[in-house]
Order: C-alpha cells, then structure tokens, then sequence
C-alpha cells in the first residue's frame, strides 16, 4: 500500500484544491450519496448557491466529482444537476480521498468530520 503522504503529493500535483472545494469534497465524501447543488449548499450552511456552484463545477472538471442525473428542484421548479462523488476504483480511491481530505482539514482549519462525530 502507497503511504498517505505519497497519495497527498500525487493529488497535490494534479490539482490544486482551493479551501471551498476541500469542503465540499471532504463532505461528499463522507455523504457519499447523490445531491444537487442546492443541498450542498445547504448543508455547508452557505446563504449564496454562488458559494457552491462555481467550486462543484470545478470539482467535476478535475474528475473528482461526477453529474448523475437531473432531478426538478422543489425551490425554483427548474431541472438541476445530481452528482456524487465520482467511483473510479471504488474503495482504494476513496482511501486515497480520505487521505487528501484530511490533509485538507490540516491545512485549511476546517474539521468537515465534526458533524459527523458529533451527531
């Protein structure tokens, strides 16, 4: 098995993650379940959909997150985006996105586990 600071290097010098999409990475990733953009938003307690949107559709570019359908959103009634996280190799993926996430928490502050252990 590759060491986590070898995964955390390799992901570092693909992309370059700003502090948004480190949250919202880290908490799809430990709600690996379909979502609009709307609920992303929501459950990262952010008031402007531009806080999410723009960082979900760059997530998307860099093959970290996928669209999987369209779902009628039950707030503006138009035809939205789904996505989730994008299953590559399943498992040996997701370890190396856990890792990556928690590097990001190191260096952004940000625990996106919290609510998770908490509740």
């Amino acid at each position: 098995m590759m060491h986590s600071n070898s995964i955390v290097a390799y992901w570092d010098g693909q992309f370059a993650f700003n502090k948004r999409e480190c949250e919202i990475l880290g908490w799809m990733l430990m709600n690996p379940k379909p979502v609009t953009d709307r609920q992303v938003k929501g459950e990262l307690r952010y008031a402007d959909m531009n806080s999410v949107r723009p960082r979900i559709t760059e997530l998307v570019k860099k093959g970290c997150l996928e669209e999987c359908g369209r779902v009628k959103c039950l707030i503006t009634g138009k035809r939205v985006r789904v996505i989730r996280v994008k299953a590559r190799q399943a498992e040996p993926q997701m370890e190396m996105f856990r890792d990556f996430d928690a590097e990001c928490d190191k260096q952004t502050g940000v625990d996106n586990h919290a609510a998770t252990r908490e509740g």
